[in-house]
């Protein structure tokens, strides 16, 4: 199940720097065409890269805040949940340097 999830998170990666790299490519090749008029396909694929461009621009900031979000509220529940089950790290005999002896 693991290799399952890590697999779709590199495919979904995958996909979007090559849509990245793609986008980038195309505007870059033919930033300087003659447009034809109106109807030129060129200028229409042109404003759709930049467009997908300005998508993952306010996508990828909400992303971070929520992982952010979610990354404190995983921290809160576990401080809140070790402390409720009473466990003292500061007593193991470890840390307190008790030899057990038989």
């Amino acid at each position: 199940m693991q290799n399952k999830k890590r697999i779709a998170a590199l495919i979904i990666c995958i996909v979007f720097v090559v849509t990245i790299a793609l986008s980038y490519g195309f505007i870059i090749t033919h930033s300087e065409h003659e447009c034809v008029g109106e109807s030129c396909k060129i200028c229409l694929e042109l404003s759709t890269a930049v467009n997908t461009f300005n998508r993952l621009k306010n996508i990828v900031p909400f992303v971070l805040v929520i992982g952010i979000a979610l990354l404190l509220m995983l921290t809160a529940s576990l401080k809140l949940y070790y402390t409720e089950a009473d466990i003292d790290i500061k007593s193991t005999p470890v840390l307190l340097k008790v030899k057990l002896r038989n």
